[in-house]
């Protein structure tokens, strides 16, 4: 049975499959082509082609206005992500298009909803590293992963996709110069390297989806952008190709890395 769900901004989920806010009639869940010919003589050459902005829309039969105005609240709080779950849970995210609602009958108050999709469906994959903990401290946010090599350490995802996908990653300080090689099929396709010192109690995101960010998060949550601090001789930003993609981690520190890598794994279609 296919299920939908959305998420918004503050980390909300809002479940479409419940008798009181069932998501029904889905439409454009499949992709088109947006593509530009030349005409020459009675052929015709494509000059120019790309994916069409996706447009998932669908029904939302609510069981009273309770209901319908707690999930007015839910959308205020943009952007969001639309999750659809059939074989495999898949991702999209989305901003509010057109909403339309109706007034409140016998089989309940039903609204048309249109989205916009900001990127194609995705396959959310993340992979963490082990390292060993830090004594004394504890943190918010901290992965249960640990490195042989206390200085060391190696990602792999793979992608059945033909389409490039991006890549967020993250680093909990302590770092010091952060170094990294990315890996497809055994060939080195990218690296990137962040001449900063990353202290304990902050981490750092290196991120390809737009827009694109290097950036640290420090433990009250305040943001500063260390764009200025990478390494211009190399590409910094990731994508996932097809195949065995392989990140590589280093740093010029004696501390264990602490790193958490997620890509985004794009389909044209689902």
């Amino acid at each position: 049975m296919r299920q939908f769900k959305l998420y918004n901004s503050a980390g909300q989920s809002y479940d479409l499959n419940d008798r009181g806010s069932f998501f029904h009639d889905p439409k454009g869940l499949g992709c088109e082509n947006d593509a530009d010919y030349e005409r020459i003589g009675c052929q015709f050459l494509r000059t120019e082609t790309g994916m069409k902005q996706p447009e998932p829309e669908g029904k939302i039969r609510f069981c009273d206005y309770d209901s319908y105005h707690a999930f007015a609240k839910f959308l205020q709080k943009s952007p969001l992500k639309l999750e659809y779950t059939a074989a495999e849970t898949y991702y999209m995210d989305v901003e509010i298009k057109k909403l339309k609602k109706t007034e409140l009958e016998t089989l309940g108050l039903i609204i048309e909803i249109e989205f916009s999709g900001l990127g194609p469906w995705y396959l959310d994959v993340v992979k963490y590293l082990e390292t060993s903990s830090i004594p004394g401290k504890e943190y918010a946010y901290t992965y249960p992963y640990v490195y042989k090599d206390s200085s060391r350490g190696t990602t792999r995802i793979e992608s059945d996709s033909e389409i490039e996908s991006p890549v967020q990653i993250t680093v909990i300080g302590p770092a010091h110069n952060l170094i990294y090689t990315h890996y497809v099929n055994g060939v080195v396709v990218a690296s990137g390297k962040i001449l900063y010192d990353l202290p304990i109690g902050s981490r750092m995101q290196i991120s390809s989806k737009i827009p694109y960010t290097i950036q640290e998060i420090d433990s009250t949550g305040n943001t500063k952008d260390l764009y200025q601090y990478s390494d211009f001789s190399t590409e910094r930003f990731l994508w996932i190709h097809r195949g065995t993609n392989e990140i590589f981690f280093s740093h010029e520190g004696s501390e264990d890395l602490q790193v958490a890598v997620e890509a985004m794994i794009y389909y044209d279609t689902i």
